[in-house]
């Protein structure tokens, strides 16, 4: 049964995928070059805030489960979603804002998740990219 559940939630993710794919090809043809900046800059924000609104359910209704917390993980992961934004310093912003008041407010799931996800943007984009993130997780 898992390995049915697993195979469906691959096929699902390929589906997103292909639609924000599709999606955004669709509203390229009538909307300004100016407003995608705004846009993303919108995009980023919410996907943002569903995540932490998901990781307080995690964390609360459920005890920080393994079990839950591998599938809001995997539901978000941040790498993947960097593939659909062109502009990668706009994402750092707002994460970057979002990590400061996770730490800020001890609302992280924990500090290994914190870097378990800075260690993938540091391979995908190099150590630059997440730099003073890594300070802000080692300074708590």
């Amino acid at each position: 049964m898992l390995r049915e559940l697993e195979k469906r939630w691959v096929n699902h993710k390929i589906m997103a995928e292909e639609c924000l794919k599709r999606e955004k090809d669709r509203v390229a043809h009538y909307l300004h070059s100016s407003s995608e900046p705004k846009l993303l800059e919108v995009f980023v924000q919410k996907v943002i805030e569903l995540h932490d609104k998901y990781l307080a359910y995690v964390n609360d209704c459920f005890q920080n489960h393994t079990l839950f917390y591998k599938a809001l993980k995997e539901a978000f992961e941040v790498v993947e979603l960097l593939a659909y934004i062109s502009d990668k310093d706009l994402f750092a912003e707002f994460y970057r804002k979002k990590l400061a008041r996770r730490l800020l407010f001890d609302k992280s799931a924990n500090d290994d998740h914190e870097r378990c996800i800075l260690t993938k943007l540091k391979q995908q984009y190099g150590g630059q990219f997440t730099s003073k993130m890594e300070g802000m997780v080692n300074h708590f």
